[in-house]
């Protein structure tokens, strides 16, 4: 679940630039990372869902009424489908350079 770190801080940048959210809210966001990872895998174990437990988390450990904006109005679906993007890109920029390397032998 690292990777879904990146969608929520880039969700709240945007919203907080667009007025949507505080820009406060987007910093202390953004700002948080310290997640009780326990709690949050047993809630996830609980419930069958990532996202939910990790919203809780966040709220957790947010000051004030930040946690309250984390992912707003971006649905569980939204969320899961960008970190899955984020994964696959950092996966590619290891992937490729090795594959470059094996296939540029072949093209000799």
């Amino acid at each position: 679940m690292q990777n879904s770190r990146f969608p929520r801080d880039g969700l709240a940048k945007v919203q907080a630039e667009l007025g949507v959210i505080p820009d406060g809210a987007a910093a202390e966001i953004r700002r948080k990372s310290n997640y009780d990872l326990d709690a949050m895998k047993r809630e996830m174990d609980r419930t069958s869902r990532p996202i939910v437990p990790l919203l809780r988390a966040i709220k957790d450990v947010c000051e004030g009424d930040a946690g309250e904006y984390v992912h707003w109005g971006a649905t569980t679906q939204d969320i899961m489908d960008a970190g899955t993007v984020l994964q696959i890109r950092e996966a590619l920029d290891e992937i490729e350079p090795n594959l470059r390397k094996m296939i540029k032998p072949q093209q000799t």
